[in-house]
């Protein structure tokens, strides 16, 4: 009898121990197939993004090359310029929709980078590429080759990683982008609509020439009883809608005098209040020859801002536009 106890215990004991390693067993597998799904899912990410988010987050300069040209742009203090082929104040609303266009993209396969799929996929010497440069001097190299327009997808590798990704809508924002997108060329900060008063002073005049003020809705002129709001309105969006050719950011000592010459004594000057600020504008004559920056003999004129750092160089068609006329306002 009592060898028969024994018997039972070690039967018990044997499927104690049995179920002990099957739960061992089983919580190990289940353990590896996380870890699995885990390393899938790293996978997916790293498919889904290409483009590493740290150098977007940290963008410092943008280069851009198409058939229509090679364009750079680079951020300083918050506010982006174009660098290449001129200096001029960059469109921001353009750059970010740029660098979302980068952010948000996504991939629809992955291939080898091989030489066959570099061909087949116009991948070898492309025609439109988009370099990218952190604040911390890192490189990103993106080569767009491909487009596919039945499905919108292009056709990209990324340096640093051997694969090739075929994007979702990728290219739209560097395929066709020339300088005109690019740039922010307006010189005027303020909407018509924030504008109460706009006053216009003509070379040594102490008391402006036109004084416009807003009364409610309407506009008021010192100079005439008669004026119209819409007509007002009109003219003062059509030197508002003036813009800059280029920009003069750096300069040498000569430069410099040249241009404080210039407007030392301006041909316009412009005063504009919003309820919020006032900006000073003032209006140079023609320039003669300044070949540091290739500007011909009497085809260009100057202006500052007292809200921008730089000096506009404007084409001379805009100069009769500062000008109002009676005519312009009844």
């Amino acid at each position: 009898m009592k060898s028969k106890s024994i018997d039972n215990l070690k039967n018990y004991s044997t499927i104690l121990l049995f179920c002990f390693f099957f739960t061992v067993l089983f919580l190990g597998g289940v353990s590896e197939i996380f870890k699995q799904k885990n390393k899938d899912f790293s996978n997916l990410n790293n498919i889904q993004n290409p483009i590493r988010a740290d150098i977007l987050a940290n963008l410092k300069t943008i280069k851009i090359k198409n058939n229509l040209g090679t364009y750079t742009l680079s951020k300083d203090d918050k506010t982006w310029f174009l660098l290449e082929p001129r200096l001029m104040p960059a469109n921001s609303k353009r750059i970010n929709t740029i660098i979302n266009s980068l952010k948000n993209s996504s991939v629809k396969s992955e291939l080898e980078n091989e030489p066959i799929n570099l061909s087949n996929f116009a991948l070898e010497n492309p025609s439109l590429r988009v370099d990218l440069f952190s604040e911390l001097d890192e490189q990103l190299k993106i080569q767009i080759g491909l487009i596919n327009p039945i499905n919108d997808t292009s056709y990209i590798t990324v340096s640093g990683v051997e694969k090739i990704y075929q994007m979702n809508v990728f290219h739209r924002s560097f395929q066709f982008v020339k300088i005109s997108d690019l740039i922010d060329s307006s010189i005027f900060s303020m909407p018509l609509k924030d504008i109460n008063e706009f006053k216009l002073y003509s070379r040594d005049f102490k008391d402006p020439i036109n004084k416009l003020q807003k009364r409610n809705t309407n506009w008021k002129s010192k100079k005439y009883n008669s004026i119209t709001k819409e007509n007002v309105d009109k003219k003062i969006q059509s030197i508002l809608n003036i813009k800059t050719y280029m920009i003069i950011d750096k300069k040498n000592e000569d430069l410099e005098n040249l241009i404080n010459n210039y407007l030392e004594k301006p041909l316009y000057k412009i005063t504009i209040k919003t309820g919020q600020k006032k900006v000073k504008y003032k209006i140079s004559s023609l320039t003669k020859s300044i070949p540091e920056l290739k500007l011909e003999k009497r085809q260009y004129f100057l202006m500052t801002a007292s809200d921008r750092k730089y000096t506009y160089v404007l084409q001379k068609d805009y100069l009769k536009d500062f000008y109002i006329r009676y005519s312009d306002l009844k």
